[in-house]
């Protein structure tokens, strides 16, 4: 009998002990569960715009950032994301102004139309703004163009604008700052031709400084004209072809001694003299060749096309004549002719000049 309460009792000890196992086993898990369950998400959100809430038609607002950087936190990952991204994102930071009059005061920042579950930490948390009464005025623009950007010896020559004048409306104590409005043009690019470019205006105070104001239109399409570096050069032939039989070589006349060569100063530098070849080959008789000037991306030539006379020199050294141009070679009866009518010519002259004689000795007498 003893033996068996014994027994019991070790039993009885042992599911007791595996019982207190089991339970703390459990709550040990559901703690973990609870810790999961109850995790903070959080992200940052860069340049995320401000919207300045005032009477627009009476105040003009400035000196304040254009946006601020949101600290976002959440337990739902989901909604933190839709916050985060700029595509679903539904809340605004929003300075509200409606209630201040003209000075600069500081303004607290708050996010507005937040997702539930989500929250929001503003930096910075407040801004300072300038408030002005509002006015507009007329003003001309001016183009603003840098030297540095045109090449080797081009200059500019003229800058036109689209439009001259535009409208300004900001703060009464801004526009009284206002020295000039400016169409600054781009100051990076290498320039060595005309060229079109739409520029954004701005207004600047008399150091130069760029002011805060509304300008209408923002932008203006500016043409800029520009000058090269122009030389005029003496022009030359070179016989280069084939020469048909018979012609020893060849004189060239152009219809222009020199053309007007265009380019960087640089490659104008070295530039005192352009020969062009002319190709003989099958040119029998005086003739007119078209020659092309050789333009590159360094140098351009005007004209660029030189009309050149082609004169032959035959091998017994006689050059054909403008009459010949379209006569064809004479036959070979032509030198016999032509020596018979000198001997003729030579008698004649000879008999007149004794009957001269003649009459001179009679005279004398």
């Amino acid at each position: 009998m003893e033996k068996v309460l014994r027994n019991k009792f070790f039993y009885s000890f042992l599911a007791l002990l595996f019982a207190l196992l089991l339970f703390f086993n459990a709550n040990s898990n559901s703690g973990t569960r609870v810790t999961q369950t109850a995790q903070t998400y959080d992200t940052t959100v860069y340049d995320v715009p401000i919207e300045v809430n005032y009477d627009e038609s009476k105040y003009y607002v400035s000196g304040f950032p254009d946006t601020v950087t949101v600290h976002l936190s959440s337990l739902n990952r989901i909604k933190l994301a839709q916050e985060a991204s700029n595509e679903t994102r539904t809340f605004k930071v929003v300075a509200d102004l409606t209630t201040q009059s003209a000075g600069t005061v500081d303004v607290i920042l708050r996010a507005t139309n937040l997702t539930s579950g989500v929250e929001a930490v503003i930096d910075p948390a407040t801004i300072s703004v300038t408030i002005e009464n509002k006015v507009t005025k007329e003003f001309s623009v001016t183009p603003i163009v840098d030297k540095s950007i045109f090449q080797d010896g081009y200059e500019l020559s003229n800058v036109s604008l689209d439009k001259n004048e535009v409208s300004v409306t900001t703060g009464e104590q801004t526009m009284t700052q206002i020295a000039e409005i400016q169409a600054k043009l781009n100051s990076t690019r290498s320039v060595n031709e005309d060229y079109e470019e739409e520029v954004t205006l701005q207004a600047v105070d008399e150091k130069g400084e760029v002011l805060p104001v509304t300008i209408d239109p923002e932008k203006v399409k500016a043409k800029v004209t520009v000058t090269a570096p122009e030389k005029e050069i003496p022009v030359s032939f070179e016989q280069t072809g084939k020469l048909s039989s018979g012609i020893k070589s060849f004189v060239f006349q152009g219809n222009v001694k020199t053309v007007s060569a265009t380019g960087s100063a640089s490659a104008l530098g070295d530039l005192s003299e352009i020969t062009l070849p002319v190709d003989v080959t099958n040119i029998r008789m005086q003739q007119s060749v078209k020659v092309t000037l050789p333009s590159d991306d360094q140098v351009t030539y005007d004209p660029e096309v030189i009309e050149v006379l082609a004169i032959p020199v035959f091998e017994n050294n006689t050059t054909t004549s403008s009459s010949t141009l379209n006569t064809p070679p004479a036959s070979s009866t032509t030198p016999s002719s032509t020596t018979s009518e000198t001997k003729s010519t030579s008698e004649t002259s000879t008999s007149s000049d004794t009957k001269s004689s003649e009459s001179t000795e009679s005279s004398a007498e």
